[in-house]
Order: structure tokens, then C-alpha cells, then sequence
């Protein structure tokens, strides 16, 4: 399987069920089938208690799976590794160039704002760094080296809060780091993170040097597998809160929980190698046995939480939840929706389909818990069948709205939820042109259908 990293956030401008904030109840009723039950939230309703577990795959395959998920996420400590390019760093530059972003005070940004930020990287120099390093805590990436917001149109119903467009993503402690160039006054580093580029904040990270990556590489690892769990040294030193889906080396395993490394600064910005210990209640060894009850288990541990664009307020959209949903079972999927749609060993195009024809091609072949569908700007995961309808987990900002005067507008739901293809059909004033199931384009399977366990396995047939 050939998982391939996208570094730049696909910025649709068609946003459709994750579209950019506008105005409509908070945090509205999950939407389902006009007439139907709502869709069960506890992703077990969706496993079969006999087989739930069942690896779905073999022991081996998983594990090829893990180390090849280990090898790319420490590629960036690579020496030799070519360098990210200059115009990838300017990208930023040129997307906020056009007029009309609107700062925190709903506000246009001031004229020269974008100046003043280039003037502060000091890319007439780039790069003028060229060593590794490690995140000290949960870090936001950033497009520009600014903590401030750009929002789009605030008179636009896809374009206000919480769509902050400079936000690329948000990587979790522990990770490794290629530091390409740092900010004139030395506050921001441009890096090359496992799954993205982008500026973070200099007291993010800590520079590791080759005794710091030989001890990294334990050979065995271990993940996080609840949210917003405290780390802390074997002295009792807070260390970070780490998120879901959060790897770090393994040590050994104890009567108390697993020993861990994690990264220990004292103030001069260079990371040693120190203990922490997690429960067995809040992590596990990687990687995790993939079988559907782990995943049901992933899957409701993320359940209800809040959305966040690129990882904003230590939430998750809806690529991120699936990437950290996956992580502590050995698969790194890409950042971003696209790339994850076009990572899998199959994928099979449903764009021609017509909305009837998808779902019966979803709920044929789709294999719950491994299967991604995917629309422009969204991803979701395929769960099982539910009252003859598939259903999808996936982190959803909102359903488009129009009224009766042709106004648009957002019902948001604004969560992690479990829903059908169709969930804007009990959704008042729903505009029926942005109908989730007309949208869906392809089906990606995260293992080949040949891989899984037989009494999982569906068949793909050719021009299906």
C-alpha cells in the first residue's frame, strides 16, 4: 500500500457538508432519514458481537503495515532528505495576497498586514536552518507565522468562524520535525512534519541531535488511545496533554501501565530522551489488533467531540479524526481528505453513479471500519448498514440551507456523529442540490478487499 503525503491543505471552494462556519442553531439534532430512527451513535450497534473480535486482517500484514507507518513518519530525520522548496514556503504568501481577509474584530486585515509578515520570515535567506527537532506538545502549523486568524467573507454563509484559513494543521507531541528556516526574530520555525509543512511557534519544539534519534528508535511503540491524557515523567513533571492517536517509543511494559519516551527540555531548547508512564486504560502497544470492535471503540472514543478546521482548539475536522482514528493500528493515512481518498490499495469511482446506485454499491462492497467515501472537501468512514441505509462516521460542520427566498445558510452540527449518506434530508429548509450522496465521488479501501479476513471480505468487481 502506497500511502502518499500531501503536504497543502486542498482548499475547496465548494464546501458542502463541512462548509465554512455560518449562521443556524448550535450544535443541531444529528441529522437522519426524514421518517427513519435517528442512526445509533455507539459505533458497536454497527458490529456483529460474534466476529467483533476477529482480526480483519492478518497479524503480519498489520504489522508490515506499522513499520511502514513508522519508517514515513521519521522520513523527515532522513539526512540527505531534499529539502522543502522555497515557493512551497511563499505558498501562503500568494493565497493571502488578494484583498479582503478578515481579522478576529470581523474586520478587514489592515493594509501592509501581509507585508510585515513576509518582511519577518527572512526568506531572502532561505533556508538558514537545516537541523531536526522534536514537538515539545500538541503544535499548530501554520500557512503564516502569526497566531491571528483570516477569516473569509464574514457576510458569506461558508466563511466566518471557525474557518481559519491560516491554520494547516496540528501535529501531537512526540513528533519529528525537519526545521528548514526560522523567522527573523527567531519566534517561528518553518518545518517539514511527517505529514505537512508549515510554520510553528519556536517554544513548540526542541532540536534533537543523533543521540537523541538513536534513542528514539526503540523499535517498538506504543499509542494514546483516549483524548486529552496527561503526561508526566517518571520524577512527576507535567510534560504535555496528549490527544488520540499520540505515538511515542516504547520502553517496556510494567504492572503500572507502559513506559514511554517522551521529549524533556529544561528551558535551553535542545530535547532529551525522559520516562513517562501510561496506564494501560489510556494506551496500548502499537499496533493495536485491527478488528471491528477496536475500531467501533476508536470510533466512540472520538464520538460527539467537537469540530475544529485543521485542528484548531485541540479539536479535529474530519480528515484528522480519521487519521488519529487510525493511527494506533498501524496506518498512517495522509492529512488531508483528497490525499486520503487516494491513498488506499482500491479505490473505485462512483462519481458517474447516480445517488441510488452509490449506496447500493457502498452497502455491497464496502467493508465496515476499512472503507473511506469520499466527496470534494469531506471524508467519512463507512460503518455498516443500518435499516437498509449505509452509515458513515465522520466529523461534520453543517448541512447547507436555503429558504424560501433563496437565501443560503448552514444548519450546523458542528460534531463527530454517525449518520446516513443522506443526512440533510430532516433537516428543515435542507437544499436538496447539496445532498451529501449526489456529492460522493469515490469509495477507498484502506486495505485491498484480497487482504481481509473472509467473513469480512467483499468483492470489487472490475466496472462495478
Amino acid at each position: 500500500m502506497a500511502f502518499r503525503m500531501g503536504r497543502l491543505i486542498v482548499f475547496s471552494a465548494v464546501l458542502l457538508f463541512i462548509a465554512r462556519c455560518a449562521p443556524g442553531p448550535e450544535f443541531g439534532r444529528v441529522p437522519a432519514e426524514a421518517g427513519a430512527p435517528e442512526p445509533e451513535q455507539d459505533a458497536f450497534a454497527y458490529v456483529d458481537p460474534g466476529s467483533q473480535n476477529v482480526r480483519l486482517v492478518s497479524e503480519a500484514l498489520q504489522d508490515s503495515l506499522c513499520r511502514r507507518s513508522d519508517r514515513a513518519w521519521k522520513a523527515v530525520w532522513k539526512p540527505g532528505r531534499r529539502p522543502v522548496s522555497r515557493a512551497e514556503a511563499e505558498w501562503g504568501f500568494r493565497r493571502f495576497g488578494k484583498p479582503g481577509w478578515t481579522g478576529e474584530n470581523r474586520l478587514d486585515r489592515p493594509e501592509g498586514w501581509l507585508t510585515a509578515l513576509e518582511e519577518k520570515t527572512g526568506l531572502a535567506a532561505w533556508p538558514n536552518r537545516g537541523d531536526f527537532a522534536v514537538t515539545q506538545r500538541r503544535a499548530d502549523l501554520r500557512l503564516l507565522p502569526t497566531d491571528k486568524p483570516a477569516f473569509e467573507n464574514f457576510q458569506s454563509p461558508g466563511g466566518r468562524y471557525p474557518f481559519d484559513m491560516i491554520q494547516q494543521s496540528a501535529i501531537p507531541p512526540g513528533t519529528p520535525l525537519r526545521v528548514i528556516h526560522a523567522s527573523v526574530d527567531g519566534d517561528w520555525l518553518y518545518v517539514e512534519s511527517p505529514v505537512a509543512a508549515g510554520w510553528i511557534r519556536f517554544s513548540d519544539a526542541a532540536m534533537v541531535d543523533a543521540a537523541f534519534i538513536w534513542q528514539w528508535n526503540t523499535g517498538r511503540t506504543a499509542a494514546v488511545l483516549a483524548d486529552d491524557v496527561p503526561v508526566r515523567t517518571a520524577d512527576g513533571r507535567h510534560r504535555f496533554r496528549a490527544p488520540f492517536g499520540t505515538v511515542l517509543p516504547l520502553l517496556r511494559r510494567s504492572g503500572q501501565g507502559l513506559h514511554v519516551l517522551v521529549p524533556v527540555t529544561d528551558g535551553d531548547g535542545i530535547a532529551s530522551a525522559g520516562e513517562a508512564l501510561l496506564s494501560a486504560e489510556t494506551a496500548a502497544e502499537r499496533p493495536v489488533p485491527l478488528t471491528a470492535g477496536r475500531l467501533a471503540a476508536a470510533v466512540n472514543a472520538m464520538m460527539g467531540q467537537a469540530y475544529g478546521w485543521g485542528g484548531l482548539y485541540g479539536n479535529r475536522d474530519c480528515s484528522a479524526a480519521l487519521q488519529d482514528l487510525f493511527a494506533p493500528f498501524g496506518i498512517l493515512l495522509p492529512r488531508h481528505s483528497s490525499a486520503q481518498a487516494a491513498a488506499g490499495d482500491s479505490v473505485m469511482d462512483l462519481s458517474r453513479m447516480t445517488p441510488e446506485r452509490k449506496e447500493r454499491v457502498v452497502l455491497r462492497h464496502g467493508i465496515p471500519f476499512l472503507t473511506l467515501i469520499h466527496l470534494k472537501g469531506h471524508i467519512m468512514l463507512y460503518v455498516g448498514p443500518s435499516g437498509g441505509r449505509a452509515c458513515v462516521f465522520h466529523n461534520l460542520w453543517a448541512v447547507r440551507t436555503v429558504d424560501a427566498r433563496g437565501a443560503e445558510g448552514r444548519h450546523i452540527v458542528g460534531r463527530s456523529v454517525i449518520t446516513t449518506l443522506t443526512p440533510g434530508q430532516r433537516v428543515r429548509n435542507a437544499d436538496p442540490a447539496a445532498d451529501l450522496l449526489k456529492r460522493v465521488d469515490r469509495m477507498t479501501f484502506i486495505v485491498h478487499p484480497d487482504s481481509v479476513a473472509g467473513p469480512f471480505r467483499r468483492l470489487v468487481p472490475d466496472g462495478e
